[in-house]
């Protein structure tokens, strides 16, 4: 097992592929080299959500769109619909009833519906792991934390005096920081 290395673009397509084909954690990771945890983590972190709708269905993940008794909520006075439930407009942002029906399967591993069979069926809101999306953002997230702060000498040399004066009174670093927290945080 290789340890302490990153995830590949090549991995997270391995990753994918192996979703879905309904792989568990365990197999995805002893084939790639990783944790399960790792695996796991991965797919938590970089899910999408997906708003879509079944085949020949609206969009409505709201819990109550199948007896929804609420009617002209965006203000058409002719609406010809039998509840807004039914509208291509969707009830969920103008609803004061509206609650969002979690999908079950997407409470516990693998997080993502990228193996589900009732995937086409499934007019709730989905969350699909996507390996160039996610490479994208592990990219990003690993430039910007190797980046740091930029200071000018002017305001390096300022820093250096207030640290070097408060060690030499014999304050620990800790004690200077919170003492001089401002000026030292620019």
């Amino acid at each position: 097992m290789s340890h302490y290395s990153h995830l590949t673009l090549e991995d997270r397509v391995q990753i994918k592929v192996k979703l879905e084909a309904a792989c568990s954690f365990r197999k995805i990771a002893k084939d790639l080299g990783k944790s399960p945890t790792t695996i796991s983590q991965e797919i938590r972190k970089h899910r999408r959500r997906i708003e879509k709708n079944a085949f020949n269905t609206l969009y409505n993940p709201c819990k109550h769109r199948r007896n929804c008794p609420a009617r002209l909520l965006c203000g058409k006075l002719y609406c010809k619909k039998p509840s807004c439930a039914s509208c291509k407009e969707g009830c969920s942002c103008l609803c004061p009833h509206f609650e969002e029906e979690p999908c079950p399967l997407l409470q516990k591993a693998p997080y993502v519906c990228n193996g589900c069979k009732q995937k086409r069926r499934c007019g709730l809101t989905s969350y699909e792991y996507m390996p160039t999306v996610a490479h994208k953002q592990y990219l990003e997230l690993l430039s910007e934390s190797r980046q740091g702060r930029s200071y000018s000498p002017e305001e390096i040399a300022s820093i250096r005096e207030i640290v070097k004066a408060d060690l030499k009174r014999g304050l620990s670093p800790y004690t200077i920081w919170t003492n001089h927290q401002n000026e030292l945080e620019r």
